[in-house]
């Protein structure tokens, strides 16, 4: 919630100003490490039970389809009607899904490969062969090309086509952190190897804030190449946030009612935020706040967005059906 609300004065502030620094700071140090930490939860609970493919689709994909159907009807609806468009906008803006709605199509292509990647899991020595050439595939490479691209736009595209020859697609994506969760949470972690963990998660905050700023300041132009999910920076970001909840975060803390109901909440709270969102930027008084004071008005908007978030889903999960399959 706090990375969609920077995302609005990251792309519309001016890059060489204080504001720009600050959004850039929570969008991109702060807040992007959700999603590969989300991911690398899913794998270490999906690659450690035996579910057959069947249950697959028929429970969990099958959920991740029709919330799908329920909230881009929904978000396509509000576009058209907010923009007065045709029903082929209707059908594009359905079709396509609202921003944040990515994450569905994402999740359900990971559940697909699930019978693949327990295989993988099974052998330790296929997991760390898998974990190192998704390394590369999906960060060192890549990243190598974007650093590329901010000195020389001939040699971006060369090393951007040549890798792409390779199409290591299955490797390149978010399976690496699906793996990487499984391998993390049944894996014993040395205090030595914590430690470089914490060192490196530290470091890929400065390298993802710093790289972006660099980036965006040479173009004149935000440049987030740096400080999405599959960079270097925010991928030792989320091991090392991931590690420090699995090591020291107390099974106490995890099963009390109040972190219960914001589990059985939060799938819910994230489908209805953007609209939530929507609503707020329109307030003039909300808006103008959170652009000219962005170090006390993100953080405190994004509570207001969570509170009423967290709110409708849970009144939403007190309706029958809706319960089950929307949120």
């Amino acid at each position: 919630m706090m990375l969609h609300l920077a995302s609005i004065g990251y792309y519309n502030s001016d890059v060489n100003s204080f504001e720009w620094k600050i959004f850039n700071f929570y969008h991109g140090g702060l807040t992007y490490w959700s999603v590969p930490v989300f991911v690398m939860i899913s794998g270490s609970l999906f690659l450690s039970r035996d579910i057959s493919a069947k249950k697959m689709f028929s429970k969990y994909i099958f959920r991740m389809i029709l919330a799908f159907v329920f909230w881009s009807s929904f978000y396509a609806l509000l576009l058209s009607y907010l923009r007065q468009q045709n029903i082929a906008d209707f059908l594009s803006n359905f079709i396509i899904g609202h921003y944040h709605l990515w994450f569905l199509f994402m999740i359900t292509g990971l559940y697909m490969i699930v019978p693949f990647m327990k295989k993988i899991a099974e052998s330790e020595q296929l997991t760390k062969y898998f974990l190192i050439l998704a390394l590369f595939s999906a960060f060192v490479i890549p990243q190598s090309i974007s650093l590329c691209r901010i000195f020389s736009k001939q040699y971006d595209y060369v090393l951007g086509k040549a890798f792409g020859n390779f199409y290591l697609s299955f490797a390149a994506g978010f399976s690496g952190y699906f793996l990487a969760g499984y391998f993390l949470n049944t894996h014993k972690i040395t205090l030595k190897h914590e430690c470089l963990i914490y060192i490196a998660g530290a470091a890929g905050i400065l390298i993802s804030v710093f790289l972006s700023e660099y980036a965006s300041l040479n173009s004149n132009m935000p440049v987030q190449t740096f400080c999405l999910p599959l960079s270097i920076g925010i991928m030792a970001e989320s091991i090392a946030i991931f590690t420090f909840c699995k090591k020291h975060v107390h099974q106490k803390l995890a099963k009390s009612g109040f972190i219960r109901a914001l589990s059985k909440y939060s799938f819910g709270a994230y489908l209805v935020h953007a609209a939530v969102i929507g609503i707020l930027k329109k307030i003039p008084i909300v808006h103008n706040m959170l652009m000219s004071n962005p170090l006390v008005f993100l953080p405190l908007t994004a509570l207001i967005v969570f509170i009423i978030s967290f709110s409708i889903s849970a009144l939403l999960n007190h309706i029958p059906v809706i319960n089950r399959y929307i949120v």
